[in-house]
């Protein structure tokens, strides 16, 4: 019933919700606890100042795209909400909250790219062995994913 949906409602937003993707860096989209002042404070002192200067350049655009996803996360809620029910309003949030992720997630990608590609090689390997070590979402996991993948194949 509606008290039924509305508590799942509310869970997903505490889970989910603008509260929960915003962080000490600042908001989190795709990338796992990964956020440009992170990445900033793990790059090599000569380099953060040219990704401090990044950041300020880029960020009121970055933040745009982090908003957009939040509201249309917030968006997903109030359709998952509405009485009557509308399925298909649910599905096009779905898919505008998809598209708001993905859009947010290529942003922030984009301004990392920026950042990385001005470091030398050998900072580029220190920042890979920092972040394997820091954020296992970041770690080699090749052999884990195919053990994976060959148990569910033969189920």
């Amino acid at each position: 019933g509606k008290a039924t949906s509305e508590r799942w409602a509310e869970g997903l937003r505490d889970r989910f919700g603008v509260e929960r993707h915003m962080g000490p860096g600042g908001p989190r989209g795709m990338t796992p606890d990964l956020d440009p002042r992170s990445l900033t404070r793990i790059l090599p002192e000569s380099a953060q100042d040219d990704a401090r200067a990044i950041l300020a350049e880029r960020g009121p655009e970055i933040r745009a795209f982090f908003f957009d996803a939040m509201d249309a996360r917030t968006a997903v809620l109030d359709a998952m909400r509405a009485e009557p029910f509308d399925r298909a309003g649910l599905e096009q949030a779905l898919a505008a909250s998809r598209a708001a992720d993905a859009a947010a997630s290529a942003a922030m990608h984009g301004l990392m790219a920026e950042i990385v590609a001005n470091l030398t090689p050998e900072e580029r390997a220190q920042i890979g062995a920092d972040l394997r070590e820091r954020f296992p979402e970041y770690r080699d996991r090749r052999e884990q994913r195919e053990r994976w993948r060959e148990r569910h194949r033969r189920n």
